[in-house]
């Protein structure tokens, strides 16, 4: 059954799990302070664009992005967890697991500058 509780809760559940892990390995020092910092600033700006859009009626659908974003952050954080193997074996200094991360931290600021491009006209209107 789907519902529309389940649909936020869901949302809210991915964020809290990554942005949980990001912080986890940022403090363990396996991931520059930064990257949490950029990725749970580009969430909070994102979804409060969502937000106001939503309570005026327009509903704001992912961006490409944010998709990307979310695939090289998910491959990043998972090769980062398993010490960057199987690039390790390959290359001494192949860092496979920072690279993927480095691209969803530039793809975290792309997104959500287009996100408030895209919605600003409507979010700072008054209908």
């Amino acid at each position: 059954i789907v519902t529309d509780f389940g649909k936020v809760m869901d949302a809210i559940a991915d964020k809290v799990l990554v942005n949980g892990v990001l912080i986890i390995l940022a403090y363990d020092k396996m991931l520059p302070l930064i990257v949490p910092v950029i990725i749970i600033t580009r969430d909070i700006v994102v979804d409060s664009i969502k937000m106001a859009s939503g309570s005026k009626g327009k509903v704001v659908a992912a961006s490409w992005p944010g998709k990307i974003k979310t695939i090289c952050m998910m491959i990043g954080v998972t090769l980062v967890f398993f010490h960057n193997l199987p690039f390790a074996f390959i290359a001494e200094g192949l860092r496979i697991d920072y690279l993927f991360v480095f691209v969803a931290t530039v793809m975290s600021i792309v997104s959500a500058c287009q996100y408030y491009l895209v919605n600003k006209d409507f979010i700072f209107s008054e209908v």
